[in-house]
């Protein structure tokens, strides 16, 4: 096969290039980011979001032996990534429960705007589906994780 001659790419082509790939992105993406942002508001003004981190509570403390006070550091996880670690930052845990939890943070379903971005691109069935497999990963994960870090045993 013949190569062609291989050019450094010339500063304005880049420009370009990078200008539409972000023009494209935000077009695309924009919207979703923007819908994502009001449901997780209207259901902060409705008490919708407090309902499932006391919820979630009971999940994360039998499964991965963490406060239920981490509940909402997974739930803002969701919602903004960078946001979970600080949550888990601010709460007072063990070596043990912070690697724990850091382990499930990091295998977590992507941000609410990535995943719907996901279901807008694979579909409601298929993005469903890969949201939940990344649940279960990385509930199972953690779960391990706890088993082995923090030495606990189900009853």
């Amino acid at each position: 096969l013949d190569l062609p001659p291989l050019a450094w790419p010339r500063p304005t082509e880049l420009w370009h290039k990078w200008r539409h790939r972000v023009a494209n992105f935000l077009w695309e993406a924009g919207p979703l980011f923007a819908l994502g942002s009001l449901v997780v508001e209207v259901a902060r003004i409705t008490g919708l979001l407090d309902a499932v981190q006391v919820g979630l509570g009971p999940v994360f403390s039998t499964l991965l032996h963490l406060p239920p006070t981490t509940a909402p550091a997974f739930l803002l996880g969701f919602i903004r990534r960078d946001f979970g670690a600080v949550g888990l930052y601010r709460s007072a845990l063990s070596p043990a429960q912070i690697l724990t939890g850091a382990v499930t943070l990091t295998l977590f379903v992507p941000c609410l705007a990535s995943t719907l971005v996901l279901i807008r691109e694979e579909g409601v069935v298929r993005g469903a589906a890969i949201w939940a497999g990344s649940v279960a990963l990385a509930l199972a994960m953690g779960a391990a994780v706890a088993r082995v870090a923090v030495g606990w045993s189900p009853a």
